[in-house]
């Protein structure tokens, strides 16, 4: 049974028989952390009683009446579970005639429960801290990366085909050198050479002068 549906039947059950009645839900770790169940429940009666003032630094006024009426507290219970609650709320009088006022420390309910963590709770938070640490250095360098890398370039279909005219142009460059290349280390072939090449008779022969 959820923590919701256990409220809804606790509700209904009083509801039933008193009609709607207010309910103080009560965190075990402030059980654990008090030794002590009346403490508990003016530490949670008082947490949430801040939280629904308007002042702006969470004072909230209280009587003994009203602590009697909300949950059955006399004078000297509600001594006892201020001295409990020490350094986690904070109690002054104010106002003529005067009055209590209560407010919550959420920095001294904090360090008080960090006393409950186990040393495997402790290791577990810290693992999931340099899991999370890990993480965000990751994205971070992914980030990096991602502007860094050069933007690209949409080109236009005249674009496009003016850099395929170029690269054709550049290409038949390259071919033409090639061929001039090949001719140019071919050796010259002189008449003389054709002539022997196609008569047989030796060309020192064929360049002589007739005998006058």
């Amino acid at each position: 049974m959820s923590l919701t549906q256990h409220v809804s039947l606790v509700a209904s059950l009083v509801s039933s028989v008193l009609g709607r009645q207010p309910i103080v839900a009560v965190p075990t770790p402030f059980i654990h952390l008090l030794g002590d169940c009346t403490a508990a429940t003016f530490l949670a009666q008082c947490c949430y009683l801040s939280d629904q003032s308007t002042d702006p630094e969470g004072w909230f006024e209280r009587s003994h009446e009203a602590w009697r009426s909300d949950l059955n507290l006399s004078p000297e219970q509600i001594r006892r579970c201020v001295r409990h609650c020490a350094g986690m709320i904070e109690v002054k009088r104010m106002g003529l005639p005067s009055r209590n006022f209560y407010r919550i420390l959420p920095e001294g309910i904090r360090g008080r429960l960090a006393t409950l963590q186990t040393p495997e709770v402790v290791g577990l938070s810290m693992q999931a801290s340099v899991t999370q640490a890990v993480s965000s250095q990751s994205e971070s360098r992914k980030a990096v990366a991602g502007q860094m890398q050069p933007p690209v370039v949409q080109q236009t279909p005249q674009q496009a085909a003016e850099q395929t005219r170029r690269h054709s142009s550049i290409a038949v460059k390259k071919e033409k050198d090639t061929q001039r290349d090949d001719v140019q280390r071919t050796s010259p072939v002189t008449t003389e050479m054709l002539t022997r090449l196609l008569t047989g008779i030796p060309t020192d022969v064929i360049c002589r002068k007739p005998v006058e």
